[in-house]
């Protein structure tokens, strides 16, 4: 489990939020693939996306993510 304490993410309203990542590799498409699933907010926000390479389907992640709790921020 991560802390996201130690990680450089704003605060918000001093509640951490809590955010569901899957990660999976598809054989059959030669594709990482990924869902992220934030049930911190009264409706439940599912986000997903996919690609080739590991690295650049984490970096996806990473930016949704920072996108989100922006998102949740400015709410």
């Amino acid at each position: 489990m991560f802390n996201l304490n130690s990680l450089d993410v704003p605060k918000i309203n001093h509640q951490l939020s809590e955010m569901k990542i899957n990660l999976w590799y598809c054989y059959e498409m030669k594709l990482w693939r990924w869902t992220l699933t934030d049930s911190s907010n009264p409706t439940v926000r599912q986000e997903s996306g996919q690609q080739p390479y590991l690295r650049d389907a984490m970096n996806d992640v990473a930016n949704t993510v920072e996108y989100m709790l922006e998102c949740s921020q400015n709410e």
